[in-house]
């Protein structure tokens, strides 16, 4: 099977020995032991990256990631939005809903996981993107 890991959460978490990168890493090794292919897809700042080689880039090699290609939301004038909104956020102290994290992680889902399997999002705190890109059982 083509399996999809969906972390939305900063990068930087998948390497160390933190509870969240062991499991992730158990994980994906375990299913690929069992002959699936697995994709990691997680968050460089704001931007959405992929491996295909999590064990690869938690040794740090970084070359094992790839940028995900994102649609409306990668554009210029949606960034500059973004950033604007982003500041107006952080100085009426407005509560931190992921909302554009999520938008970029469902467009770069919809991007590189076409004739995926299956999408597996570990719980992240309000990260909507990997579950908006999942086809609704009405598609399947």
């Amino acid at each position: 099977m083509r399996i999809a890991y969906l972390y939305q959460a900063p990068l930087s978490e998948l390497r160390g020995n933190r509870a969240a990168a062991i499991h992730i890493h158990h994980l994906v090794r375990a299913l690929q032991q069992q002959g699936h292919h697995l994709r990691v897809f997680t968050l460089q700042g704001r931007q959405p990256v992929y491996t295909d080689d999590l064990a690869a880039y938690r040794e740090g090699q970084d070359a094992a990631l790839r940028t995900a290609r994102l649609g409306v939301s990668g554009s210029g004038p949606f960034l500059l939005l973004e950033s604007a909104l982003r500041r107006l956020q952080s100085t009426l102290r407005l509560p931190y809903l992921a909302l554009f994290d999520s938008l970029h992680f469902y467009e770069a889902c919809l991007h590189e996981l076409t004739n995926y399997d299956v999408l597996h999002e570990r719980y992240n705190l309000l990260g909507l993107g990997g579950a908006g890109a999942a086809p609704s059982p009405s598609r399947l």
